[in-house]
C-alpha cells in the first residue's frame, strides 16, 4: 500500500511535466513511470497503444463482468476501491500521466509475481490463458512497432534554426 500511497505524488508530478508533441505528448509520463518501476517506458507504450490508442478519454463499458475500463492505460473498475484507498480518484484516470502511472504500477505488481515476462505482460488483461497469450502476443506486435518508431525518431536528423 506505501507504493501505490506515492502515485499519488509521481502522478502529480507527472501530470505537470507532459511534452507537447502531437503523437509524443504523453513521453515524458512514459518515461518517469517506467524509471519509477523499473519498466522499459517503450512496453508502457505498447501497452496504452492496445489499450486506447493513446486517447486519454477512453471508455469501455462492454466487459463480460459489467465492470468498466477507463483512461489511457484503461484501468478496470476492479481496481478502484484500492485506488481510492491510497487517495487516488477514479476520476483522476481521465489523466494520462495519472492512467500511466497506475498502469505502471499495476503491471509492475504482475511482474513482481510473475518475473519480467509475456505471461506478466498478458495478466495485465486477462487471466485466461488464452487470452492472456492472445493479449501478449498483440503487446509484442506493439513493442517492436514502438521500437522501430524510438529507432526512427533517434536516427532522425535534428534541424536547427537560426533567427526564428
Amino acid at each position: 500500500m506505501r507504493a501505490l500511497a506515492g502515485l499519488v505524488v509521481l502522478a502529480c508530478s507527472l501530470a505537470l511535466s507532459g511534452e507537447a508533441s502531437a503523437t509524443r505528448q504523453y513521453d515524458a509520463c512514459f518515461q518517469r513511470a517506467g524509471e519509477h518501476f523499473g519498466i522499459s517506458p517503450l512496453l508502457l507504450r505498447a501497452i496504452a497503444r492496445q489499450e486506447s490508442g493513446f486517447n486519454p478519454r477512453a471508455r469501455n463499458t462492454a466487459n463480460f463482468n459489467d465492470s468498466e475500463d477507463r483512461g489511457l492505460m484503461q484501468i478496470n473498475s476492479f481496481w478502484f476501491p484500492t485506488l481510492r484507498r491510497a487517495g487516488i480518484d477514479p476520476e483522476s484516470l481521465w489523466d494520462p500521466c495519472t492512467s500511466i502511472t497506475v498502469g505502471a504500477w499495476i503491471l509492475a505488481g504482475e511482474i513482481r509475481s510473475h518475473g519480467m515476462t509475456w505471461e506478466a505482460v498478458g495478466r495485465y488483461n486477462a487471466r485466461s490463458p488464452e487470452k492472456k497469450r492472445i493479449y501478449a502476443a498483440k503487446i509484442q506486435r506493439n513493442l517492436q512497432l514502438e521500437i522501430r518508431e524510438a529507432q526512427q525518431a533517434a536516427a532522425a536528423p535534428r534541424i536547427v534554426r537560426i533567427g526564428e
